[in-house]
């Protein structure tokens, strides 16, 4: 069996600076787990929808939210994402 058989075909990427607001609507919006980091159209790093849970603040949309809760959102791609991730090609077996 090929890799080209189980990939996902559509890729959604996100840049360096994309912040972690910015992230957490596009999962919310998508139906896949991971996204892919670029930086001038390579492959960087890759974000889980589960490292944006950890980040996020269960408070945020809720009365009691803070500050410091909605602060969490500006953070950047690059400071949560997996870097040096590695790639398979689809003719790979």
């Amino acid at each position: 069996m090929s890799v080209a058989t189980i990939m996902t075909r559509k890729v959604v990427t996100v840049e360096m600076d994309d912040t972690l607001l910015t992230i957490r609507m596009i999962f919310q919006h998508v139906k896949f787990h991971h996204l892919v980091v670029v930086k001038n159209r390579k492959l960087v790093g890759i974000i889980s929808d589960r490292a944006v849970l950890r980040e996020v603040s269960s408070f945020i949309g809720k009365r009691i939210e803070t500050t410091r809760d909605l602060d969490i959102l500006k953070k950047r791609a690059h400071q949560i994402m997996t870097r040096n991730p590695v790639a398979v090609y689809p003719g790979r077996a």
